[in-house]
């Protein structure tokens, strides 16, 4: 990391009125034997000018340093994860993990990580903290397109703005860190997933790193919900956990399986939300650890096709299944989640015909 940890400013790329899509890079020499990226640490915005950016969605990049020179103009994309922006104007640093993790490439000596955040069409919006009072600098790069086109993110020579922002008049750092794996390749969050106690259960789903993922089930009278986060490693820590809906009512490393955390979280009054949970300060068994995990998921009654849209297929497919036991191959359509697909079910699902997460 080249921050201290506090932005005094923040920083966007436009025309005045609205953003252009943008790249913010810092650019890191390698450590030796600290060749294996997986995740990178973003605290967003500043406290100083609070803005509500909060869930906009932004693209996590590492890439390469061919001749390693320490500028970008010969860059490759290596690796990406898709996010939104957490926390703004706290700063607080959002961990974004890679599924898998990112190898540099042998004999590397430099590279660089950040984000690419969205072109919107008004208001301008700064994005980007940036610490102005540390010791580091003229290592953090700003990459678009002067007449706002879309940022080649795979190759940025491609685009024809490049530059460190120091030379634009504001000399500083992106508040932009990367976590290095140690030993068997660092402490990774490779997947996570909604489980449902049921009979014939217990059930599962898969709630993918991109956000897709849609809990379509009832959490019951208390709106309860398990999520579980699956890392590559067997965990001896978890330090605390977050919910952007209800309340976390417990968190724990399961006897059985301790690659895992589970977050239970309930009073989750929020159908139709995107719903972001996280894992905080783990310690894996080598010693290894992550600032954090999160994934956001869609959390919205009845979908039981996962389309982020309750309506007649949701219907169709509840219907088609209707006085059914609930099994690997239907257990979505058991929205109630008491073991049958029911007419209940049937009626909470045409109940909420229309709702969405778009």
């Amino acid at each position: 990391m080249i921050d201290d940890g506090t932005a005094e400013d923040a920083v966007g790329f436009g025309n005045g009125i609205q953003n252009f899509e943008s790249v913010w890079a810092n650019q890191f020499a390698v450590i030796p034997g600290q060749t294996t990226i997986t995740s990178l640490d973003i605290a967003w915005g500043t406290p100083n000018f609070i803005e509500f950016i909060d869930g906009t969605p932004v693209t996590i990049g590492i890439w390469s340093d061919p001749n390693g020179d320490g500028q970008p103009f010969d860059s490759v994309l290596l690796g990406q994860v898709s996010g939104t922006i957490q926390d703004a104007g706290t700063d607080t640093f959002v961990n974004y993990a890679f599924s898998p993790a990112v190898a540099l490439p042998a004999g590397a000596t430099s590279f660089f990580v950040g984000d690419l955040t969205p072109a919107n069409s008004g208001p301008e919006h700064f994005f980007q903290g940036i610490d102005e009072n540390s010791t580091f600098f003229r290592q953090s790069w700003v990459v678009a397109n002067g007449d706002g086109s879309d940022v080649d993110i795979n190759n940025l020579g491609n685009n024809d703005f490049i530059g460190i922002i120091d030379d634009f008049g504001i000399p500083g750092n992106w508040l932009i860190r990367a976590n290095a794996g140690t030993g068997g390749g660092g402490l990774t969050f490779d997947s996570a997933f909604s489980e449902k106690d049921s009979p014939g259960g217990p059930w599962d789903i898969d709630l993918p790193l991109d956000g897709s993922g849609v809990e379509d089930r009832s959490g019951g009278p208390h709106i309860k919900f398990a999520l579980y986060f699956v890392f590559n490693n067997n965990l001896v820590s978890v330090g605390s956990a977050t919910t952007s809906c209800g309340t976390v009512g417990s968190f724990e490393i399961p006897s059985d399986a301790l690659n895992q955390a589970e977050v239970d979280i309930g009073n989750a009054f929020c159908n139709g939300s995107e719903v972001t949970v996280a894992v905080n300060d783990l310690v894996d068994t080598d010693g290894n650890t992550l600032a954090s995990a999160s994934i956001t998921f869609c959390l919205l009654l009845g979908d039981v096709n996962g389309d982020h849209v309750v309506d007649q297929h949701d219907v169709s497919n509840v219907n088609h299944h209707l006085g059914q036991s609930n099994d690997a191959t239907n257990f979505r359509d058991d929205v109630n989640n008491n073991g049958i697909i029911d007419a209940k079910d049937l009626k909470t699902v045409k109940k909420a015909a229309g709702t969405s997460c778009l």
